[in-house]
């Protein structure tokens, strides 16, 4: 089986190392259909700032997280079989996109 090589080369952006033509790193990312959605950190004047919410936006963050990992994980051990497709690409593409975009709020949560 062989994998051609996309039409353009993958891009590196200043916030991301990763990017891929057609996949802009922007604020606007929509996980597939079934994900859990990000969590925004809140703002540091906001009135909803109190520790239980917090609590709970990271541990949502971290759950989302873990489920990023887990399907990465699955697509890695895709491309080691090297069953590899576009789909598969895209789709680590985005996953490590929403994780790292995920640490970072998670991060801000806790200063």
């Amino acid at each position: 089986m062989s994998f051609q090589q996309p039409a353009t080369p993958l891009l590196a952006t200043s916030g991301l190392p990763y990017t891929s033509p057609g996949h802009p790193h922007n604020s606007s990312f929509s996980p597939a259909e079934g994900d859990a959605q990000p969590v925004q950190a809140a703002s540091p004047g906001s009135a909803s700032g109190s520790d239980s919410s917090l609590d709970r936006q990271i541990r949502t963050n971290i759950q989302t997280i873990r489920s990023n990992l887990l399907a990465i994980e699955e697509n890695l051990g895709n491309l080691n079989r090297r069953f590899v497709s576009r789909r598969i690409v895209e789709s680590l593409h985005d996953r490590l996109r929403e994780t790292y975009d995920i640490v970072l709020s998670t991060e801000r949560l806790f200063k």
